[in-house]
């Protein structure tokens, strides 16, 4: 019985058929269907929160025009003005590893705008790259990221990082830094601001003292989710504007020596977002969490 398996023969009854050949209605509703696609296998799962465990990231901060920075938002969002720098804005790379998440273990790449929506201030990301492919549908379908598959290296020798990515075959981005000392780590005080030196106090704003400790940084996302439809050219199935805040808790480094560089690939064009000047780099350590609860839709185009 062990070894042997009986197959049905088409030519005789199976148990329980009806008498004549209809047609049966399929299983799959709203109600029943998982949180994601495919609805017999789902590539990943709903959870209230998020998380990423244990994860190194690299941040480098850099200097390019503000023309070539709206290229890239959408119309919905300004440039960051920078005050002591008219005709600038600033751009973060963030390179990471997450050994430890709600999508499995993958890397990450994806360069940062600083921009404000109605007065408040955003990272806007114009594209960003995994390898990991339910990490891949979910930042897409949940929350609007524009992600694409590609070969991400980041390697650590004591405290040298050297990232690099490739996708079709070219490599068009790299970077490397030295992680310095301990800038400051989380739960931030509750009575006495933070003061960072300079770049990181022009780079990475924090929050003002509220009290009570803060348990972790926010950093506030924003991302256009935009689905093509199935309609020969009319106007997308979704086109939104969307905002989640990633919330790190952990302890954030300086860097130094850092480099960054780029290839040129139209499909991929980071060269875009020429470096006029490198600030500096930032390493951080810790954990990360994103809770569908605290995601939210900034604008919606389609109900314009």
């Amino acid at each position: 019985e062990k070894e042997i398996t009986a197959i049905a023969d088409p030519y005789n009854k199976l148990p329980g058929a009806p008498e004549v050949a209809t047609p049966v209605k399929g299983q799959i509703t709203l109600a029943n269907h998982p949180f994601s696609m495919p609805a017999n296998g789902p590539l990943y799962e709903n959870a209230p929160v998020w998380n990423w465990k244990g994860i190194d990231i690299v941040i480098f901060d850099y200097l390019t025009d503000e023309k070539s920075a709206a290229a890239m938002l959408p119309e919905q969002v300004t440039t960051l003005p920078i005050p002591d720098l008219p005709g600038f804005s600033a751009v973060k790379h963030v390179w990471a590893v997450y050994p430890d998440t709600s999508f499995g273990p993958y890397n990450e790449f994806f360069p940062g705008i600083p921009c404000l929506f109605e007065g408040q201030l955003y990272i806007y990301v114009p594209f960003i790259y995994v390898d990991n492919d339910a990490a891949c549908a979910a930042g897409r379908e949940i929350g609007g990221w524009p992600k694409k598959m590609a070969d991400i290296n980041i390697d650590r020798i004591g405290s040298h990082y050297t990232c690099s990515i490739e996708r079709r075959g070219i490599r068009f981005a790299s970077g490397s830094m030295n992680v310095g000392g301990k800038l400051f780590s989380t739960p931030l005080p509750a009575d006495k601001p933070v003061t960072l030196s300079y770049p990181y106090n022009m780079t990475f704003p924090l929050p003002a003292p509220t009290g009570k400790e803060q348990p972790d940084v926010a950093l506030p996302s924003a991302s256009l989710k935009l689905f093509p439809g199935v309609d020969h050219g009319n106007p997308p199935s979704v086109a939104r504007l969307i905002s989640g805040p990633w919330r790190m808790k952990g302890t954030f480094n300086g860097g130094s020596g850092a480099s960054i560089g780029f290839g040129k690939s139209e499909q991929d064009p980071s060269y875009k977002l020429p470096v006029l000047k490198l600030l500096g780099a930032m390493h951080f350590e810790g954990d990360m969490t994103l809770a569908l609860t605290e995601m939210s839709v900034l604008d919606d185009m389609l109900k314009k």
